[in-house]
């Protein structure tokens, strides 16, 4: 189950993660966050920043056009 969804196709690395992070921030533990991206950066470097934080990546899908992050927000900090 998705709680929320960021689409940030088209959009560079930096911003993803940035936007992706700040999202997480405000959800509640246990909560998962959908990224849409087209940036392939993303799918190395938001993994590493994850490593960083107590939220996890769950799970990814790549379509032909674009690719599906699932985040889940980690416990409160």
């Amino acid at each position: 189950m998705v709680d929320q969804v960021l689409d940030v196709r088209g959009s560079s690395f930096p911003y993803c993660c940035l936007k992706a992070m700040s999202m997480l921030r405000k959800m509640k533990p246990g909560e998962v966050l959908e990224v849409l991206g087209t940036d392939p950066l993303t799918l190395e470097d938001l993994p590493l920043v994850l490593q960083q934080s107590e939220d996890e990546l769950i799970k990814v899908d790549k379509d032909k056009n674009f690719f599906r992050l699932y985040l889940r927000r980690g416990p409160d900090r």
